[in-house]
């Protein structure tokens, strides 16, 4: 697992640089966990894609 840690000065910054980590990484993580306090604390675990050799 590995953990990504967000702060800002307003509730609204944390948003969007949550969301947009979100919007990036839709197909290559899965979410297991995220924690508010005074940031944003995602805890999250990397997909593993793997490809079948025809």
């Amino acid at each position: 697992m590995k953990v990504k840690t967000f702060s800002a000065a307003s509730e609204k910054g944390i948003d969007n640089k949550l969301n947009e980590f979100l919007d990036e990484n839709n197909h290559s993580i899965e979410i297991v966990d995220i924690k508010f306090s005074y940031g944003a604390m995602v805890v999250f675990k990397e997909k593993h894609t793997d490809s079948i050799d025809e």
